[in-house]
């Protein structure tokens, strides 16, 4: 069976010319290559620079910069821009194994009913630098207590949460998800069209993937692959101030489960008990944490945003 696929690359970016770079080098090795590489640029880069990085593959380049910055327009926009039939969206500081394209196509093609599948999830892991320590052990055990986080990867909680790659239980095959990453997803681009990115999100966008993710698999078929590896760096350059984020994790969370989970008294409780976890884990960690200042921060964002839901605001 031919397992080629015809996609695009799609990489939103802003201020991140190394990251950008080091992203691509990981893209030029795969041997099913992309069709197109579009570039949405909410910074200042030079695209005759960047085609100078690509070499051979410039001629492939779609360049576009945006005047209006934000993560969910740059998606739309590149929505619009890309003409093939699949899209893999990265963001631009992860890097791919060499081996991630041919394990997507295996993913696709080893499904019963390929032409139902609308989307395949990468799957996310640390650094190779990143260490474990007893503080991270606590914290997931605290996560699971309060229904931020689960066992089955890629699944939805009643809370509306949901568990996130690499820190659960998963098959080491090919699975059925609810749940593609917003940095290494692989999606069918007329699916995509059809459902879009939600512009209610704005800036950093915390939390768009999951609300796009659970409305188009309540009626597609989404897959995991977790042999279609991409190491995210976390770039420090151009990311959302902690207090900033801290409240953006609430009420972009508080939109979600409105919008998807608030159907009874016990959706509620659930979501309830959630955000006194959130509120617990956070506040806990900045006092026990080594990471003070910006665990305070955070933990301050968290606690501002949960005032301003509860004022209606």
């Amino acid at each position: 069976m031919n397992k080629s696929i015809n996609y695009s690359l799609i990489i939103p970016t802003k201020d991140r010319p190394e990251e950008l770079r080091k992203c691509l080098q990981f893209v030029y090795v795969q041997k099913i290559k992309p069709e197109k590489y579009i570039i949405v640029d909410d910074g200042q880069l030079n695209p005759d620079e960047i085609r100078a990085w690509m070499g051979s593959e410039g001629e492939r380049l779609i360049y576009h910069r945006k005047e209006t910055p934000g993560l969910i327009q740059s998606l739309n926009v590149a929505l619009e821009l890309c003409p093939t039939e699949w899209m893999l969206i990265l963001d631009d500081d992860v890097n791919i194994v060499e081996n991630f394209m041919e394990a997507m196509a295996d993913a696709l093609y080893s499904y019963k009913e390929p032409d139902k599948v609308a989307g395949i999830a990468g799957y996310g892991v640390p650094p190779e630098d990143w260490t474990c320590n007893w503080r991270l052990y606590v914290r997931l055990f605290l996560e699971r207590v309060f229904l931020l986080n689960g066992w089955k990867e890629g699944f939805f909680l009643p809370s509306s949460y949901c568990t996130d790659y690499y820190w659960g239980y998963r098959p080491n095959h090919p699975y059925p998800t609810e749940f593609i990453a917003g940095g290494l997803g692989f999606w069918r681009t007329d699916i995509l069209k059809r459902y879009r990115f939600n512009t209610w999100y704005e800036g950093y966008a915390y939390g768009n993937d999951k609300e796009a993710s659970y409305r188009i698999s309540r009626e597609h078929i989404l897959l995991c692959q977790p042999a279609a590896v991409g190491i995210h760096r976390k770039s420090q350059h151009s990311r959302t101030q902690d207090y900033a984020l801290g409240k953006m994790m609430v009420k972009n969370q508080f939109f979600f489960y409105r919008k998807t989970f608030k159907k009874h008294i016990w959706s509620f409780l659930f979501f309830a008990w959630a955000l006194l976890g959130l509120v617990f884990i956070y506040l806990g960690g900045a006092i026990f944490s080594m990471q003070y200042n910006q665990r305070i921060h955070k933990a301050r964002g968290i606690l501002a945003g949960l005032w301003e839901e509860i004022r209606g605001q």
